[in-house]
């Protein structure tokens, strides 16, 4: 019985340090610290939960935005293949109009040549004519198309 009374009383000291210790946990200073970290807790749980809100219209926002960065690429790249297009083109309207004006060029520099030529043809019977006509100018007048002889001249 001792024993048990010694049990008994070892389990009394206890229990009595446990209801100290429980009693220090449930004092006012500790319940005020408490209640005030489960305050501090709730306002921490409110801000996270509007940060998750704004966090979530930011990444809306960004998909958004990626998607009209995406289209504005893409824009882009059809300009810059319909001026790629544009240029194609104009390489290859510049090279038919350079060989058609070579062309026409060299026939107009050929039709030139032959214009001067016969226009040289022409000077040299002009030439002629006008020292016919110096020599008798009287012919222009009576029509003669030979000049009449000189005296001491034969026909």
């Amino acid at each position: 019985m001792a024993r048990l009374d010694e049990g008994l009383s070892g389990l009394a000291d206890q229990a009595a340090q446990m209801l100290e210790r429980i009693n220090l946990l449930l004092s006012d200073d500790n319940l005020q610290a408490f209640s005030g970290l489960i305050r501090e807790t709730r306002r921490l749980a409110v801000h996270l939960r509007e940060q998750t809100r704004q966090l979530h219209v930011l990444i809306e926002r960004g998909v958004l935005m990626e998607d009209e960065v995406i289209q504005a690429f893409d824009a882009v790249q059809a300009s810059a293949d319909r001026v790629e297009q544009m240029a194609e083109e104009l390489r290859s309207t510049y090279g038919a109009l350079g060989r058609d004006l070579r062309q026409k060029m060299q026939t107009g520099f050929d039709s030139l040549q032959q214009l001067l030529d016969e226009l040289s043809v022409l000077a040299v019977d002009l030439q002629h004519g006008v020292e016919e006509f110096k020599a008798a100018p009287a012919d222009l007048i009576f029509r003669r198309s030979s000049p009449r002889p000189g005296p001491g001249e034969q026909p």
